[in-house]
Formats: C-alpha cells, sequence, structure tokens
C-alpha cells in the first residue's frame, strides 16, 4: 500500500511529459513540492499521530523512486485542484521562457538584419564615396587635358599669329624694296637714258625682274635668304644701269 498523499501521486505524472523531462527547473519543482506536501500530510506530532514519522519517511522513500523511474508505474489523471496549479504554474513558467526565448531570438534577428543593413548601407556608402572620388579623379584628368589642350591651341594661335605678322612685316619689305628698285630703275632710266630708253635698257629692266622673281619664288631660300638676296640686287642695280650707257651711244 502507498504512503504517498493523493496529490503528490497526482503530481507523479507530470514526470510523463516530455516538457517537464526536458526541464530542469520544473523537474526540481515538483520534486520539491512533492516533498513539501508529504511533510503537510505527515506532521510530526509523536503524541497524538505517533506513526506519521514512520508514514512520513516510507512516503519521501517512495516519491524519491516515482522521481527516479520519472513516474513511469503511475497510472490516473490529476484531479486536485493543487497539482493543477502546480501544474499551470509550471506551463506558465515554460510558456514565458518560450515566450523570452522568442524574443530574444527575434532581437537577436532583428540586431543581425539592423547589422547587416548597417553592413551594406556602409559597404554602398563606402562604394558611392569610391565612385564619387574616382568621377572627380576623372573629371580632375579631363580638366586638366582641357587646360593643357587650351594651352596648347592658344600658343599654337599666338605662334600663327606671329608667323603671320612677321609673314606681313617681310612682304611689306620686301614690297618696299621692290618699289625702291622700280624708282631706281625708273630714276636711272630717265637720268641715264632721258625719256626714250634703248632696247638694252629695256631688256635689263626685264632682267632684273626675272631676277627679282627667282629670289621670290625660290623655295631654296629662307625669307632672311630672300631679303639678303633683294638688298643684294638692290645694292648691283646702279652699276648695272650705268654699264648699259656706253654701250648704247
Amino acid at each position: 500500500m502507498s504512503d504517498l498523499p493523493a496529490p503528490v501521486v497526482e503530481a507523479g505524472l507530470l514526470f510523463q511529459r516530455a516538457s517537464i523531462l526536458g526541464d530542469r527547473e520544473a523537474l526540481q519543482r515538483i520534486i520539491d513540492w512533492g516533498h513539501e506536501q508529504i511533510d503537510v500530510a505527515y506532521p510530526e506530532d509523536p503524541i497524538r499521530v505517533p506513526l506519521n514519522l514512520i508514514r512520513r519517511a516510507r512516503a519521501h522513500r517512495e516519491w524519491d523512486k516515482v522521481v527516479r523511474t520519472a513516474g513511469k508505474d503511475l497510472r490516473g489523471t490529476i484531479m486536485s485542484s493543487i497539482v493543477r496549479d502546480l501544474e499551470f504554474e509550471i506551463t506558465r513558467r515554460q510558456d514565458e521562457i518560450r515566450a523570452d526565448d522568442q524574443e530574444r531570438r527575434r532581437r537577436q534577428a532583428v540586431l543581425f538584419d539592423a547589422d547587416v543593413r548597417l553592413k551594406e548601407q556602409k559597404h554602398f556608402s563606402e562604394h558611392q564615396s569610391e565612385l564619387r572620388i574616382k568621377e572627380h579623379e576623372r573629371i580632375s584628368q579631363i580638366n586638366h587635358r582641357i587646360a593643357q589642350e587650351q594651352i596648347r591651341l592658344e600658343h599654337d594661335l599666338r605662334q600663327q599669329g606671329e608667323d603671320a605678322a612677321s609673314r606681313r612685316r617681310k612682304d611689306e619689305r620686301d614690297q618696299q624694296f621692290e618699289h625702291q628698285i622700280t624708282l631706281i630703275f625708273a630714276d636711272a632710266i630717265k637720268n641715264q637714258l632721258g625719256e626714250n630708253p634703248t632696247q638694252a635698257m629695256i631688256d635689263a629692266a626685264s632682267a632684273v625682274g626675272h631676277k627679282l622673281a627667282e629670289i621670290r619664288s625660290n623655295p631654296a631660300f629662307t625669307e632672311d635668304d630672300k631679303h639678303l638676296q633683294i638688298q643684294i640686287l638692290l645694292q648691283s642695280l646702279p652699276r648695272v644701269i650705268g654699264g648699259l650707257r656706253p654701250r648704247d651711244v
């Protein structure tokens, strides 16, 4: 015959639940609760109930056996309200644990997602910064090339302008020489041969004009060479004209 109080036997049925077996704190709560109920059921009173000491000791041993076998040899249903309260207490505690665990996992997931988004945003920001830096470098390189090209173009235009001005000055100087030659030649004809030049003078004038054209069109001469040749021609022209009159007299 069992010395276990009925509520303690019903509490032993809780050991058959997998959720209880996997919860060490719940197991210990039921074990402690069973021992407490045994002490309540068998109070120590050697005078009025002297056998309680024996029943209490046997009940504790039997309860320890139920605990070791996880209540496998127990049969029945839970009827006592105090056992249902114990069951509700344990179930609520387990629900709270599961809820806390779910909330912890949810927060971890949220933190993980936030961390992932933060890293993605950081990576995106770094990528955008790299793109902006590279774009700035490309724009700087383009602007540098444009500036260099503008400098080169301005230099070329300035050089072309200077060359054109130099050519104009040389052309003007040559034209002045040619005009001077023409005047000298005309004066020489007028002073030495009168108003009616001979064929020799006409031929000489033609030869001078031909020589002048030859100097100006000679590709081997630089502008300075042409200028020098025209000066030489200009200087030798009076001797050429002066040598014509004796032969025509």
